[in-house]
């Protein structure tokens, strides 16, 4: 795929914009002392709190009066730091900041008039609920998308997931491993069972990967609740309470189905 993508011609290539809170304070330090005029490297804390706090005091100002020294890409992505630092701690919420973030960048980048593509986590992207990244979304009417966005989640049988062995209990982790190759499936009634899951492998074949298109007229899913509600007995990732009156479109509009895929390897890179 990175050599495939290094080929494009540069109206084919999309870019990268990240709306999440920091997650890796070192790579900020990295960025300001790549960006910002060598006297101010020392002022740069270690600490990240002193970080925060040096940040909310000084770089603003740093910024607007060195700003003829950055170019438009560099002085966004310095702005963009200085909001994130200075919401790290008023905004505890990922939704909310994600919302937050997103409705000031789409301003940045003029969006207006561009197709957006998300990669988020699953819980980001159910537009029913009032409090998750799409639902805020999709209930802003000073953004064009209450009617204009599309959910896509993947519901996995009899696969292997790659994943952060941290978000996973001990008994469940790969020994001393930063991922674990996990066994997934989600007609499992001991970790997350989706009632009528059967509907999905009905019409799909194993060893295959099927777009599942919901919404489509005539579709049972406009008036019902099936393939969305959650059953476990072991809890690994928090399930979402379906909305009295709501229906399985309400929530996402495509579904990727994917039978017994393999793990993806990490990168070691």
């Amino acid at each position: 795929m990175r050599h495939y993508y290094s080929q494009l011609p540069a109206h084919k290539k999309f870019n990268l914009v990240g709306i999440d809170r920091i997650a890796d304070f070192e790579l900020v330090r990295r960025l300001l002392k790549e960006k910002i005029p060598v006297k101010y490297h020392n002022q740069i804390q270690n600490v990240n709190d002193s970080l925060i706090s040096w940040s909310n005091e000084k770089l603003t100002t740093i910024l607007e009066k060195e700003k003829h020294e950055f170019d438009k890409a560099t002085l966004n992505l310095l702005q963009n730091i200085a909001y994130n630092l200075s919401h790290y701690k008023k905004t505890r919420s990922r939704d909310a900041f994600m919302y937050e973030n997103f409705k000031r960048l789409y301003i940045q980048n003029q969006w207006k008039d561009q197709n957006l593509y998300s990669g988020l986590g699953f819980s980001h992207t159910l537009q029913a609920y009032s409090y998750t990244f799409a639902g805020r979304l999709k209930h802003d009417t000073t953004l064009p998308y209450t009617n204009k966005m599309v959910s896509l989640n993947t519901l996995y049988i009899d696969s292997k997931l790659t994943v952060d062995s941290k978000a996973l209990p001990k008994f469940m982790q790969d020994k001393g491993k930063e991922f674990t190759k996990f066994k997934y499936s989600q007609d499992n009634r001991l970790f997350m069972y989706i009632q009528g899951i059967a509907d999905y492998k009905r019409v799909t074949e194993p060893h295959t990967i099927s777009l599942l298109k919901l919404d489509t007229e005539g579709s049972p899913y406009l008036n019902s609740t099936r393939g969305t509600k959650v059953k476990n007995l072991i809890t690994i990732w928090d399930a979402y309470e379906i909305l009295e009156g709501t229906s399985t479109t309400d929530y996402a509009q495509y579904i990727f189905f994917v039978r017994n895929a393999n793990w993806i390897k990490p990168d070691e890179n």
